[in-house]
């Protein structure tokens, strides 16, 4: 694998003692005074027999769906990548907010 450092470091201290515990901490209280150190960039890639499997599926008239809790732009990279989406595709992208 190859890896590519952009930057290194991330930092905050961290309250230490009896009772403190950062899993039960208030979010804001994790989410204040932190320190910019850098970015950490990661890259899931797919594994080789994916596209094949898509194909595979989708000559044989199955509907192929993607399931995600990723950022919706990040879903798209992976359709695309994987052939789920043709590079082509005009992709619409539709919001509801709330009960209407």
């Amino acid at each position: 694998a190859v890896v590519s450092t952009l930057s290194t470091g991330a930092s905050k201290a961290l309250q230490q003692g009896a009772g403190w515990d950062p899993a039960t901490a208030p979010r804001q209280d994790l989410e204040s005074e932190l320190h910019f150190r850098g970015f950490l960039v990661l890259n899931n890639k797919l594994k080789t027999e994916t596209q094949a499997a898509i194909r595979e599926l989708q000559a044989a008239e199955q509907r192929v769906v993607m399931c995600t809790g990723d950022n919706l732009l990040t879903a798209v990279c992976v359709g695309r990548e994987c052939g789920m989406i043709p590079e082509n595709a005009d992709l619409y992208i539709a919001t509801t907010h709330g009960e209407e």
